[in-house]
Order: structure tokens, then C-alpha cells, then sequence
């Protein structure tokens, strides 16, 4: 997103709000319903008994979650830089009031306005009052994200890269959540503890994202040369 020239207040926004999108996919592995049903307190504060310490954690509601469950994942620094700078933008204190019940993605647009009887037409004055809409459908969500990745598509494509421009064609918010989970099981993270990270009821669930790997090469291989791999199929054939 830095290497994209910005020309005015709302695309500074915009970058932003965007970059703290991705961070939150990416860094806290939410699913596209959590991250745009999510509310702004929804980032809370939790002190560990043992030391004291207080924490930032998000709270993923059981009416926003995966089957009516919740669960909670800790907030990692870049998320949570990501998502001071965010609030700022939008002229927001850094860190939001257990009481702030907002949606946690806004609009750089503003929504109409009243003041006593009078209707605020003039967008920097609602800006001012912080009437921004917000954005609540994964469509949004999809539109923002998918847009952010054709751009970067785009000037990798430019660069002569054309492998990793259609690799971020192919991406979606979802790819993210792997991402954040194949990244916290490489990096020695507890297969259960990455499980009540992602949501997941069930390990088999986690476990399948050990083998995403392979399953990418698969992929990768059968879209340079259909059926250059053996399938379950092919064996069953080649068997007397």
C-alpha cells in the first residue's frame, strides 16, 4: 500500500483503515463475518493473574462467531499499531472505551446528520462530528480487500512479476486466516492453542492447515501440467 501515491485526506483514510484491515485478518486469523459484525470494543483489555499484566485482546462474540461460539485471541503489536493509527485517522482516541459499541470498520463517506432541526449537508462538517457510515456486509469487506490486492496485483505485473500478480488475483480475506494459522503452527504455536485462536471446535479443523502446504504444490503443479499428479484414482487403476 506505501507505494501507492495518495492525493487527498480520504485516500490517507482509506490506506489506513485499509492496512488495518489486512493486519487483523493476517494477525488475528478472524473469518470476513467477524472482523466487519465486530464492534470497536471488541478490543478489550485482559491482565494475566500470574504477572499483572494487562493485555489487549479481541473478543470474537458468540452472535458474530462461527456457530454461536466465542472466543478470544491476543492482540499482537502490529495489529494493535495498525489499529491505533486506524482510530486516529478517523480522529478517534487511540484506544477505544469498553463502552464503544460502533462498528469496528468505517466508511471514509459520512451519514446524514441532525442537529436539532437542522440536517449537516457539508461533508467536513460531518466529518467533524464523526458521522461516518460504516461498513457491515462481508461484500464491503470483500470489495475493500480484493481492491486493495488488484492494485498491488497491478504493480507487480509492471515489475515483470506476473506469478505473484495472479497469485493476488486469486487471494481473498480467507487466504489471510490461513495465512495466520499455517504462520503461528510454523512458528511452534500449540495446535490447540491455534485452534481457540481460529475458532475452531474441532482439532481436525486446525489440522488440516499442516498440510496446506502441499496441498498449495498440488495446486501449484496441476495448474502448470493437469494431471501431473497421482490421484487416489489412478492408483486404484494401476493396481492388479
Amino acid at each position: 500500500m506505501a507505494a501507492e501515491p495518495l492525493q487527498n485526506f480520504t485516500q490517507c483514510q482509506s490506506m489506513v483503515r485499509d492496512r488495518f484491515i489486512f493486519a487483523a485478518l493476517r494477525g488475528l486469523g478472524l473469518r470476513a463475518s467477524e472482523l466487519v459484525h465486530a464492534r470497536m470494543s471488541a478490543f478489550y483489555r485482559l491482565s494475566l493473574p500470574r504477572t499483572g499484566q494487562t493485555y489487549w485482546t479481541f473478543l470474537v462474540t458468540d452472535d458474530t462467531g462461527k456457530g454461536g461460539k466465542a472466543h478470544r485471541v491476543p492482540v499482537s503489536r502490529e495489529v494493535w499499531q495498525a489499529f491505533s493509527l486506524y482510530r486516529e485517522a478517523f480522529e478517534l482516541p487511540a484506544a477505544p472505551a469498553p463502552s464503544e459499541d460502533g462498528k469496528l470498520i468505517l466508511s471514509t463517506r459520512t451519514r446524514s446528520v441532525t442537529l436539532g432541526n437542522t440536517e449537516v449537508t457539508h461533508s467536513g462538517s460531518r466529518r467533524f462530528l464523526g458521522a461516518w457510515r460504516e461498513v457491515t456486509t462481508r461484500q464491503g469487506l470483500y470489495k475493500i480487500v480484493t481492491g486493495r490486492l488488484e492494485r498491488a496485483a497491478t504493480l507487480l505485473k509492471k515489475s515483470g512479476r506476473d506469478a505473484d500478480a495472479q497469485h493476488l488475483r486469486d487471494a481473498s480475506p480467507h487466504w489471510l486466516r490461513h495465512t495466520f494459522a499455517k504462520a503461528a503452527l510454523l512458528t511452534g504455536q500449540n495446535m490447540r492453542a491455534v485452534a481457540g485462536a481460529l475458532g475452531h471446535a474441532d482439532l481436525a479443523t486446525t489440522m488440516l492447515y499442516t498440510e496446506q502446504d502441499a496441498l498449495d504444490l498440488i495446486d501449484a503443479w496441476e495448474r502448470a501440467t493437469p494431471g501431473s499428479v497421482a490421484t487416489e484414482l489412478a492408483i486404484a487403476k494401476a493396481t492388479p
